[in-house]
């Protein structure tokens, strides 16, 4: 997996089987001697070609929250109904840190905490796992979306700057993903893609990098990012420096930081 964690939680991971697979054109590989998974295809794939389909389990509109946010509807989605958060759970997926907390996600937790009669804990626990497995359900091909949603086989795509595939419309009425091949793609190849917009991929090191952070709470180690680390934070502790440079700027929207950090080499 192309992260490299500040705080990980759900540390454990399942086996899984090829056997328990659904989609027939990808697995699920773990590293070995590493606590880390990884999406591969089992068979070649040449670029610009389709590799799988998705729906998600549960999926929320663009724009359109109950609760402030996408992450908190999907949260509460999983609470309001016990078997769609067992089948959730029993993804276990991974969880990064958790995201930036302010009050209006401690009133959020609060009242759905009241409502549904469920330990804090537990709802911070399944929000911090939305926060970091949530995927963009698109409906225009590399541009625009229509909502967010929990996929089985997705949520374990890792990210990647230099990505191998990307996401495309699938069942847009469902919420579901098309992935396609960005290369060609032999037997084994890993299937990752950008979490972060192309026009964030564009910028350095240090600004890809503090997005991801802030957003999903982890650094990319993909090859791209290894060559383009600058002379000054070589051999520097990188999440630490990092989690430091998303406090300093966590009052400021995504746009400003993506600015204030673009000339930086």
């Amino acid at each position: 997996m192309y992260r490299k964690y500040s705080v990980i939680a759900n540390t454990a991971m399942v086996k899984i089987k090829e056997t328990q697979m659904s989609i027939e054109s990808v697995t699920v590989k773990e590293w070995k001697g590493k606590n880390q998974i990884r999406l591969v295809v089992k068979t070649f794939f040449a670029g610009e070609t389709e590799i799988f389909r998705e729906q998600p389990l549960a999926w929320v509109r663009e724009g359109k929250y109950e609760n402030m946010s996408a992450q908190w509807d999907l949260v509460e989605l999983l609470l309001s109904n016990s078997n769609l958060r067992r089948e959730y759970i029993d993804y276990n997926l991974k969880s990064s840190r958790l995201p930036i907390w302010d009050a209006d996600d401690k009133n959020i937790l609060e009242n759905l905490a009241i409502k549904y009669r469920t330990a804090r804990p537990k709802i911070k626990k399944i929000y911090v796992s939305i926060v970091t497995n949530n995927i963009t359900c698109i409906y225009e091909k590399h541009v625009k979306r229509q909502g967010y949603g929990l996929f089985q086989f997705l949520s374990r795509a890792n990210h990647s700057c230099d990505p191998s595939a990307c996401l495309a419309p699938g069942d847009v009425e469902n919420g579901g993903n098309a992935v396609i091949a960005l290369k060609d793609l032999p037997p084994g190849s890993e299937i990752t893609y950008s979490y972060i917009p192309k026009g964030v991929l564009e910028q350095n090191y240090v600004t890809r990098n503090l997005i991801l952070m802030i957003m999903f709470g982890f650094i990319c180690e993909c090859k791209r990012c290894q060559n383009e680390v600058p002379a000054s934070l070589v051999g520097v502790d990188q999440v630490h420096y990092f989690s430091d440079l998303k406090g300093k700027v966590s009052h400021l929207p995504l746009e400003d930081v993506i600015e204030l950090y673009a000339q930086t080499i």
